[in-house]
């Protein structure tokens, strides 16, 4: 039963980064230039440009501070980047995630680590502000979801976290 939960969150997860930049947008925190500079950042993680993807996110933070998205985007951005230095991007590891259960070694460079929980948190806080002011905004309700879900994936697969 842990390993189809597992499935069913990697595979939300890995829509959700395929589609970040597109159709999963709301319309309330969407404007062209956004979606514009985001599709900049994530055509970078597509290529495995992980530092050029920071550098196009850190702009559209600048550009938007308030905005839930570029620091979910650094999140997911440095949580890749330890999947692909781990090598654990093959499709057979999502296919069969039993491998993410295994205990694991690997520690993940601090510094990163720090910056994945802090820009999530960011994230969650940027969310919540909104929805402070507008409970039924869907566009901070979807980034806080994403949050989230980026966090159980990220302790599935980086940390191997067997919780239920």
């Amino acid at each position: 039963m842990a390993a189809f939960r597992f499935a069913i969150c990697t595979t939300a997860v890995l829509l959700l980064t395929s589609g970040l930049a597109n159709s999963l947008f709301g319309q309330g925190l969407k404007t062209p230039e956004f979606v514009e500079g985001a599709t900049k950042g994530f055509d970078h993680v597509y290529s495995l440009d992980y530092e050029d993807a920071r550098i196009a996110f850190k702009r559209l933070q600048q550009q938007y501070p308030q905005h839930p998205g570029p620091p979910l985007y650094l999140a997911l951005t440095l949580w890749q980047q330890e999947l692909f230095r781990r090598q654990d991007l093959q499709l057979d590891k999502f296919v069969s995630p039993e491998s993410f259960m295994e205990d694991t070694q690997r520690q993940m460079p601090a510094e990163d680590r720090n910056s994945f929980f802090r820009y999530a948190a960011e994230s969650q806080a940027s969310s919540q502000a909104i929805l402070k002011d507008n409970p039924g905004n869907r566009d901070a309700r979807y980034f806080l979801g994403a949050a989230h879900g980026m966090l159980a994936a990220f302790a599935a697969t980086i940390d191997h976290d067997k919780r239920e």
